[in-house]
């Protein structure tokens, strides 16, 4: 399942109920985690490319000083080398930021589609014993029909045991035509 590269929306997007077995949630999740591990990997790239450019320039700034410059020339540059470096610093502080809140959001997702999965699996035991009693109740019920449908033949033949007494001979006649 392709989700954008975004783990939250993949694990939004999947339906808790939909898994139909441990293995199946173990596998999602993994994949969940290796997305979330290759996403990681390529903004620490990133933000590697970004500090080594700017260590190249402050060596370059470095090597400038190193060159017997002018008091002038070294107090025109050292504020440049603060700026940039604080602009560094600011850059990283932003994308630690960054990284803190996308794994508080990540912790959440995943925490919250656990707790769905403990609820639905809660749900389906709850049913499940809920199918059961019914289960139970329908075979008392059943039981109790033969046993209303057996009562009512007896009570049918009995009331035509009744019936032939009324008629006199009538039942004598008849088992004396059956032998």
């Amino acid at each position: 399942m392709f989700c954008g590269g975004d783990v939250s929306l993949c694990l939004l997007q999947r339906d808790s109920i939909e898994a139909n077995g441990n293995d199946e949630i173990a596998k999602y999740v993994e994949e969940a985690l290796t997305l979330r591990h290759t996403s990681t990997r390529e903004l620490l790239k990133l933000l590697e490319h970004t500090i080594y450019s700017h260590r190249e320039k402050t060596e370059s700034m470095v090597h400038t000083l190193d060159g017997k410059i002018s008091s002038e020339d070294a107090i025109i540059q050292l504020p440049k080398i603060d700026d940039m470096m604080e602009r560094e610093v600011k850059n990283l502080r932003e994308a630690i930021d960054i990284l803190h809140v996308k794994q508080k959001e990540y912790a959440d997702v995943i925490r919250t589609y656990l707790s769905s999965q403990s609820t639905d699996q809660s749900e389906i035991s709850r049913i499940t014993g809920e199918l059961d009693d019914s289960m139970t109740e329908l075979e008392e019920s059943r039981g109790k029909l033969v046993n209303l449908k057996m009562q009512k033949e007896v009570a049918s033949g009995m009331h035509n045991l009744t019936s032939g007494a009324v008629n006199g001979t009538y039942h004598l006649k008849n088992q004396q035509k059956g032998q």
